[in-house]
């Protein structure tokens, strides 16, 4: 289907569903189109409709329960259609703009709004093999329908009220004033661990293994626990100088590159970073503007200052260390012109510049700001990053064992359950928050958690071609809709960057071919089922949740007091055949 510009959508058709005089117009207009295309800013190709929900998931809303007017508002801030859709009680959302287009000779970027601050959804060479397009060149682009929006908007405002209300706050609250005495993990040597890694006497460790192998014991409780009571109310923890949801947002490019994801993330009382990397590599003064859309929108909604404080502190911003004079000006730009206060030291990098940003950041601003590091190394890296004079708040583990992650590929070892068990294990670390991210965890959260990690840090899982995304997406030759989801190292993400003069060389060959890659191109692909991001986060919620309701605890605080006062050791290995036991498989053919 076409949709001019601010036209509202009426019963459209698809091509199946055409006629063949509908047909035969239909592609006639296409082939007019594609050929006016070429020197058009604005997309002036068709845009087909995702299929629309099933009638009775509509019917089973509950819009008469959703009518907190602060949710209603935080529903309708998208950059895809808050400039063309009034918040409505029904959630109505049947407007839409035209797409508008930057060309340059290293990609293509498509926007819902013309000044879009946002990642947008890139095209690159690479791409050009792994998606449809039609024979100018130009790619097959999807949006959600009208009833797909209603159910996405529904989606978004039940997760606010799931979050922004007098109970979570007085959560947060009770925490934060006693925040000293929350429970710290319990820094207790594990056999089960260690004969895992195959640890000898001597502390060397024989093993490389992966973090879905670890599992955890259920044991019988004689209290009554509810696991839907605390997946709302139990999941938070002391990570960094505040409590905070266990579940974060990293920094990847595909996700907190985008307005909607930050805001959303920061609602939910979750770290996020927004992204150093992409469009935004060399270029401070676009992530500032990224920061400051997201703190505007979140200002719209109507909160209390005091909320809007709980919500802003979550946003960060992730950071480089190659020149350390060059990184803490921009820092400075960070903190004066988008009033940031959290940092994340982004990188894979093992030498000595990490240390030395790290070290810089705590001797200018004290304890103004909190600093998270990652991925780390090594013990002895966590070790120098703990000094005195250093001190950060959080290390991230998990290089290596991503979705598009080749930096193992050369024969490195997996090394991120060692490394995180012998910094969790050690009391040196206890005030320190440690925090996991990427792919290798999946959905294995409760050994991770019953480990001794503060939180958990997704990408991908949690955006999956969401609403929050932008709401444009491509069609994969596999014919699945898709959003390209490439590493912050590959190849699409070096030419990307390329097209920043002042780093291109550092990216790109002089016989035009991209530097030091670490990463395969990779995509996300569209679910029926999520619509908002907020269907994932909830989701993984649903998983922790599981774990405390498993061992009878109702909160992560009662858990930690519970390994610190029990002797059992609730770890566990986990063979292959029994992780394919406890996955579903009644329905295999």
């Amino acid at each position: 289907m076409f949709i001019p510009d601010g036209q509202k959508l009426k019963n459209p058709l698809t091509f199946a569903e055409m006629s063949a005089e509908q047909k035969d117009k239909f592609s006639m207009r296409r082939k007019a189109l594609e050929a006016l295309s070429k020197d058009l800013s604005r997309i002036i190709v068709p845009v087909f409709m995702l299929g629309e929900p099933y009638e009775q998931e509509i019917k089973r809303v509950s819009f008469d329960k959703l009518q907190n007017r602060k949710a209603i508002k935080f529903a309708y801030l998208l950059e895809c259609l808050e400039k063309s859709n009034k918040p409505s009680k029904i959630f109505e959302a049947t407007v839409y703009s035209s797409i508008k287009r930057t060309k340059n000779i290293f990609y293509t970027r498509f926007v819902n709004q013309e000044k879009s601050n946002s990642l947008g959804l890139i095209l690159t060479d690479p791409d050009r093999n792994n998606i449809n397009l039609y024979d100018n060149g130009e790619p097959v682009i999807w949006q959600m329908g009208p009833e797909r929006r209603q159910v996405s908007l529904a989606q978004r405002a039940d997760f606010f009220e799931l979050n922004q209300n007098t109970e979570i706050y007085g959560i947060l609250d009770k925490i934060e004033k006693d925040i000293r005495n929350f429970p710290r993990r319990s820094c207790r040597r594990s056999r089960v661990i260690e004969r895992f890694l195959g640890i000898l006497n001597d502390g060397m460790v024989v093993n490389s293994v992966a973090l879905k192998e670890l599992g955890y014991k259920k044991i019988s409780t004689g209290k009554i626990v509810s696991r839907t009571s605390i997946a709302k109310t139990g999941l938070f923890n002391v990570i960094g100088k505040y409590p905070r949801s266990i579940f974060g947002v990293g920094s990847m490019p595909p996700v907190s590159g985008w307005r909607d994801v930050i805001t959303t993330a920061a609602i939910a009382h979750s770290l996020v970073f927004a992204t150093r990397n992409s469009i935004f590599a060399g270029n401070l003064d676009q992530q500032i503007a990224l920061i400051n859309d997201a703190k505007k929108s979140l200002r719209k909604i109507g909160l209390t200052n005091k909320e809007l404080n709980l919500a802003e502190r979550n946003i960060g911003a992730a950071i480089g260390f190659g020149d350390v004079t060059n990184e803490m000006r921009n820092v400075d730009k960070l903190y004066k012109n988008a009033g940031i206060r959290l940092f994340r030291i982004y990188g894979i990098n093992s030498d000595k510049r990490v240390i030395e940003i790290a070290k810089s950041l705590r001797q200018k601003y004290q304890d103004e700001i909190e600093i998270f590091f990652g991925q780390v190394a090594d013990k002895k890296q966590c070790l120098k990053m703990i000094s005195d004079d250093i001190h950060v708040d959080g290390l991230i583990f998990g290089h290596g064992g991503g979705r598009t992650c080749t930096s193992a590929a050369n024969g490195m070892a997996i090394t991120t359950l060692e490394e995180i068990y012998d910094v969790a294990s050690d009391r040196r670390f206890k005030d320190t928050s440690i925090l996991v991210e990427g792919g290798g965890v999946g959905t294995s959260v409760g050994a991770i958690i019953v480990l001794g990690v503060n939180g958990i840090l997704y990408n991908q899982q949690f955006t999956r071609c969401t609403i929050e995304t932008g709401d444009i997406y491509f069609q994969h030759k596999s014919g699945r809709i898709c959003q390209p989801y490439h590493g912050s190292a590959s190849a699409p993400t070096m030419i990307i960057e390329s097209n920043n003069p002042e780093i291109h060389d550092k990216r790109m060959s002089k016989s035009g071919r991209a530097l030091n890659v670490e990463g395969i191109p990779g995509y996300n692909y569209y679910s029926e089922k999520a619509n908002s991001m907020s269907f994932y986060m909830n989701e993984f919620r649903a998983y922790a949740a599981r774990l405390l309701a498993d061992v009878g605890c109702e909160s992560i605080a009662e858990l930690r007091s519970f390994l610190n006062n029990s002797s059992k050791d609730l770890l566990r290995i986990v063979s292959s055949e029994a992780r394919e036991i406890a996955s579903p498989y009644g329905t295999k053919e």
